[in-house]
Parts: C-alpha cells; structure tokens; sequence
C-alpha cells in the first residue's frame, strides 16, 4: 500500500505542476460496460491543500443515477465518505460529498481518488458534469466547475453496450484456477505478443504471469491490489500504476515482446514500457493465467499468441473481432473458450494445466465484422458485391443508398445463406440525376443487432471506355473467390496470379474476350495461407489487385 501512494505521489504532483494550476482533477470510466451491470468508475483530485474548512464535490448527471458505494483512498488510509442527493443550481439529482478539512483522515496535501461504485444503467451512456465548492467560516468561498465556457474541469462520458451474441462463451476461472500454456521459443527476430480479455469481480491478487521454464524465473506479472490498481513486475522490479479496474467491466490486455523490450497495454494504452534483463527468443516460456483471491472470480476470453511483426495498433484496431489476419505475423494460438474443453496443443502451444475452469455465456464486448462491400461502375449500372466477413451466420441483409452520404434508404434485402463464404449481388441502374451516389450493406444478426459496412461513393458522370475489374469476393477467401472484368470493346486479355516475390502461380485465362463483363474463379486449394496478386492484362490496360488466402 505504501508502495502505492509513493507512486501516486510522484506522478500526480507532475501533472499538477505541468498545468501550473490549484488543482488537478481528472475522472476516468471503463471503456467497455455491458448494459445493466453494476460497474465502478474513479476519479483523481489534488485539492489546494490549505485555506478551507470544508470542501463539496458534486457529481451532476444529466439523467439520474444510483451510488452502491464511494471509496476514497488517501494518503495512507482507505475511506467511505458517505454521500447525499441534492440539488445544485438547474440539476435536480446532484450527489455531493462532503470533505471536512479537519478530518484526521484526510491528507488534503496528497492526492484524493475516489472510486464510485454505480448502480445498474439501463441506457446508451451518461454524461456526468462536476463542480466543487470550497468552504471557509460557514460561506462559499470558491467554486470550480466543469460547465460552460469558463469549465476548469473536465466532465466524464460513460458509454454502455449491449451483448452480441457474436461474443459466444468464455472461461471462468473459480478460485485456485489455472490456465497454463507453454510455448516453444520464438526463435531469431521473434515477437511474442499475447493478448486477452479479462473480467474481474473482486480479484486483489496477481493474474497473469509469463515464467522461463529452464529456470522457472518470472520473466513478468500483473495483478491488482486491494484497491484495484495494477501493479506490474519484470524480473522482480516492481511497478504501481494509476490505472484501475472496475467490476463486471472488460480489460483487453496485450503483453508484448520485442527484441529486449517488454510492454504491456490496457485497453489500447500503454500502461508500462522497460528494457528486460535478457531476450526470450530461444527460451520455451510459460504464460499462467490464475485467480488466488477468495471469493472472487476471473471471467477469460479470446486468448491469442502471435509471433507478431505488424504494427501493434493492428492488434488494437481488431481486438473485439474473433478472427483478424494481420500480413506479416504468425499466430500460435487461439482459443475462443466456445468449447467445454482446451485443446491439448495448437502448434507451437501446449496446454499444462487447466484447472477449476467452467465455462458460462460471454457478455464480452466481441462483435460481428462488418460486411466487406465493393462496387463495380459499369456503363449502365452498378453491381454491388459483399460477403460476410464473420464465422457468426448473420440473419439478413440490407443494401442502402444515398445520395449525400447521410440519409440513406433500402434498395434491396436478402436473406443470408447457410454457406459463410457466399458472395451477394445485386445490380442497380445508375441514376442519371446525381453526380454522386454512396452505397452500404446493412447486416442484420439474429440477436437483433446491426453493423453497417464501410460507405462507398460512386462517380456518376460519364466514363471512359476503359477496363474495369472487380475486387475479389469473398476477401480473405478459403479455398475458392471470384472477381469480374468488363471490357468496353472486344480484345485480347491476359489474367495471371502471382505470389509477392513476382513468380506466376496460375494463368486463370488468355485470349480473346468480347465485349461485357466476364466472371473469374480462383483456387486456392494446394496454396499455403498469404497474399496473392491477381493481374489483368489487355494492349491498353494492366490492372494489379491483392486478395488474401487464408486457411
């Protein structure tokens, strides 16, 4: 605990300082609570440490919500303030804490975080405003807001959202579970990148832990404290961060190796960055995922490991997708935790132990992936091409258009077929009367949920007799996809597949093509997972275009 404060002390004064202000407040929120659970959200405040007698922190949202429970911890000691409902100028269901500076218990020269503990929200988000009276011989003597023009502060935006049944089940690790993966060694120029999501209910102890198995050494660990930070060790160097966990609320955690470095991010942000003692490259490691706290449970999904060579925003950008294929990096090992059992090994990867492990229904923040769309622009008309880029079978979908980007209507609906690779089409007459038209595809799942595919704006003016073809459907495909050419006028037409280094994997055609469009196929079956590229060429025209195969 000590420890804790220490850290808090050193970095909190520097933000402080840096703004060269009297106060410092900062409120912060999970990013991702399911809707209607109770959850916990926290607040920094550095108050000015003498001249008042009383101090009242107002919590003012704009619709009304419950406190189960408000924590302060300061300095060394740990407290329940208590609260009231009131009103503060036009907010009718304010809730104000009361800070007496008198109060033994209170160090108004530190730091104050508060932790509040909320009541179910049935809604999309909540706005929450803030102000803060200071108090001196029975009268306001000062007042800091976070309201109009002349905010000093700043409010907090809470956002909620609803499961998708896309999130499937997960692990629940009772107390004294284990989950425990050794994995060989990343070899020469290797970068292990583990990554997973957590639930916690009342977990204080360590969670997650990467150990040498020659040695048995613990290369690195996480876990949380009575008071819900995290604190971090590498190689026995211990670290106490500002960042919290909230109950019943998600945590994507990414561990990364690279080269001698080691970092770990919550949720997108880089929580801790250090150089390690030694490379990992040629040691088999053992990744532990555990609950020891009593009473406590640890919820666990979508564990994958990489030997991963991309950019780690990539990672983030497709964390809540079950299935993402960055182009350069290999991955070892995933599982979903849809499955009563754990496979005994995936590669590279053996499981050691699996212990006190159930298996529940997931309320993770995993969604279906939109639909990949494309749009080809012949003479007359537009051929609109999509595929469903998810394992997850959605119900229907829903081709829209617009003409300004904004407001779009239906132009066409299906059903969605048994088979996950299907590519759909449908063709729509181009519509003289606008210069622009922007079409998407809607998708609709059985739970009732929606995701839209990226908009696609087509030029309607006149065009030139060129070649046009078609991007491939479906895109990553497996072991079969297809892509349209239409040729203006009849001539002669190579198509040819490479690999990347340029060497030719297929000629899918040569020879004359008559005017229209024309349909393609490739296989893949007898190809290793990659990038290919697929080549069209005619004595006017060379067309290149990159398609994915994935198994």
């Amino acid at each position: 605990m000590k420890r804790l404060i220490w850290a808090l002390v050193i970095f909190v004064p520097l933000l402080i300082e840096g703004q060269n202000k009297s106060i410092f407040f900062s409120a912060d929120s999970p990013q991702f609570i399911p809707y209607g659970k109770t959850f916990e959200w926290f607040a920094l405040v550095k108050f000015p440490s003498t001249g008042y007698d009383e101090i009242n922190l107002y919590i003012l949202p704009e619709s009304e919500i419950s406190f189960q429970d408000v924590s302060i911890y300061n300095s060394f000691n740990s407290q329940h303030p208590g609260w009231v409902d009131c009103t503060f100028r036009d907010y009718e269901h304010a809730i104000k804490i009361n800070l007496q500076a008198k109060d033994p218990a209170y160090d108004f020269g530190n730091v104050f975080r508060f932790k509040f503990r909320t009541m179910p929200v049935y809604g999309d988000n909540i706005h929450a405003d803030f102000a803060i009276e200071y108090w001196k011989k029975g009268k306001v003597a000062g007042t800091v807001t976070s309201l109009g023009r002349s905010a000093q502060i700043q409010p907090v935006d809470i956002k909620f959202y609803k499961p998708q049944a896309a999130a499937g089940r997960c692990a629940l690790l009772q107390e004294g579970a284990f989950f425990i993966l050794n994995t060989e060694p990343p070899g020469h120029n290797g970068n292990l990148l583990a990554e997973f999501w957590i639930k916690m209910n009342d977990v204080n102890s360590e969670f997650f832990s990467v150990n040498a198995v020659s040695t048995s050494e613990e290369i690195f660990s996480a876990g949380l404290n009575d008071n819900g930070f995290i604190y971090l060790n590498d190689f026995s160097r211990t670290f106490y961060s500002s960042f919290s966990l909230s109950r019943n609320s998600w945590y994507h955690m990414i561990v990364f190796f690279t080269g001698d470095k080691i970092k770990f991010l919550c949720n997108g942000r880089l929580i801790y960055e250090n150089s390690i003692k030694r490379s990992i490259n040629e040691e088999e490691i053992k990744l532990v995922l555990h609950n020891d706290s009593p009473d406590s449970y640890l919820y666990l999904k979508q564990l994958r490991i990489w030997n991963f060579q991309d950019d780690i925003n990539e990672c983030i950008a497709n964390r809540q997708y079950s299935f993402y294929y960055p182009e350069k990096s290999e991955l070892l090992y995933q599982n979903l935790f849809n499955e009563d059992s754990v496979p005994g090994e995936n590669g590279a990867v053996r499981t050691a132990d699996a212990s006190r492990i159930r298996y529940v229904q997931a309320d993770a923040p995993i969604i279906s992936r939109a639909p990949e769309i494309n749009v080809t622009v012949f003479t007359n008309l537009c051929t609109i091409e999509w595929s469903s880029s998810d394992n997850q079978k959605p119900k229907n979908f829903v081709v829209e258009k617009s003409k300004d980007g904004t407001g779009f209507s239906e132009v066409y609906k299906t059903t969605a077929d048994e088979d996950p690779g299907k590519v759909y089409y449908f063709s729509d007459r181009r519509d003289e009367g606008a210069t622009v038209i922007y079409y998407r595809v809607k998708q609709i799942n059985y739970d009732a949920s929606e995701i839209y595919s990226s908009s696609i704006k087509v030029g309607q003016s006149a065009k030139k007799e060129v070649i046009k073809v078609g991007q491939n459907y479906p895109n990553p495909f497996n072991p079969t996809t297809s892509f349209t050419v239409e040729m203006p006028s009849a001539g002669d037409a190579v198509i040819n597949v490479y690999d990347l280094v340029g060497k030719t994997i297929q000629t899918i055609y040569e020879g004359t093509l008559s005017k229209g469009v024309h349909s393609f196929t490739f296989d893949g079956s007898s190809l290793p997972s990659g990038i290919y590229l697929y080549e069209i060429k005619t004595p006017s025209a060379s067309i290149v275009k990159k398609m994915i195969l994935t198994k």
